[in-house]
């Protein structure tokens, strides 16, 4: 049989790949990080394929690419339902909680992307964004099975607090691994700035409904640029 570590580098290698990903040029710039290596990859759609034959997208199709996400997806809840029948439980358990905070971690990120894809870069066509929805719901529907499979009852409150835990660890280590394979030079060439969250003032005049909406979508917005700026680029946040 294979090592757990074997196991979780083809779990995780299935579920970074057959995918597109890239570094926003606005959070990039929010950061202070705007150094040449990664502002010339700012904006830059790369795909990533099961095969190694990894790209940087131009005006190319990638949903045929990013449909084979779900056979990856599939042959990881193969492997996953194999070790129940053959390994011990805590240690498969332990493996199948780990894995799960990973895909909640793509979750988010791809929800990023479709949410700013288009005003991050203009000019991505129909079936470039058909590929970023497209890898968004497998790997929404990849969670959901996991969830339905796995989940146990509810846990108690220390084991709630273990778990929130684990989760923000298994994020970061996501996300740094995603910057790590985009820009493998990054980390050599940057220095971690600070970045203070500002508050906006509404005017006075501006209707109080319309500044509640607002409000609602950039606390929505903040969120998640808050786990790229944290995780992705490592810029520790002061709040006031």
């Amino acid at each position: 049989m294979k090592s757990y570590e074997d196991i979780q580098l083809e779990l995780l290698s299935n579920l970074f790949c057959a995918s597109v990903y890239y570094l926003p040029l606005g959070l990039l710039e929010m950061a202070g990080e705007t150094t040449p290596v990664l502002l010339n990859h700012a904006n830059r759609m790369l795909l990533f394929e099961k095969n190694g034959h990894n790209y940087l997208v131009d005006q190319q199709p990638v949903s045929v690419h990013v449909f084979s996400k779900s056979f990856l997806l599939d042959n990881n809840m193969y492997i996953l339902l194999e070790l129940i029948d053959t390994e011990p439980k805590s240690k498969v358990e332990f493996l199948i909680d780990r894995y799960t905070t990973y895909v909640q971690g793509f979750v988010h990120i791809y929800n990023y992307y479709v949410e700013y894809v288009k005003m991050d870069i203009p000019d991505v066509s129909k079936d470039q964004y058909n590929g970023f929805v497209q890898q968004l719901n497998i790997t929404k529907q990849h969670l959901e099975e996991l969830k339905e499979r796995f989940d146990k009852k509810a846990k108690n409150k220390s084991e709630v607090k273990q778990v929130s835990v684990s989760e923000n660890k298994a994020l970061e280590e996501t996300l740094e691994e995603v910057k790590r394979v985009l820009i493998p030079n990054a980390s050599k060439d940057s220095d971690k700035l600070e970045f203070k969250l500002k508050e906006t003032k509404a005017s006075k005049a501006q209707d109080k409904r319309k500044r509640h909406i607002e409000e609602l979508k950039e606390q929505a917005r903040s969120e998640a640029e808050f786990v790229l700026l944290t995780q992705v680029f490592n810029v520790p946040l002061e709040t006031n």
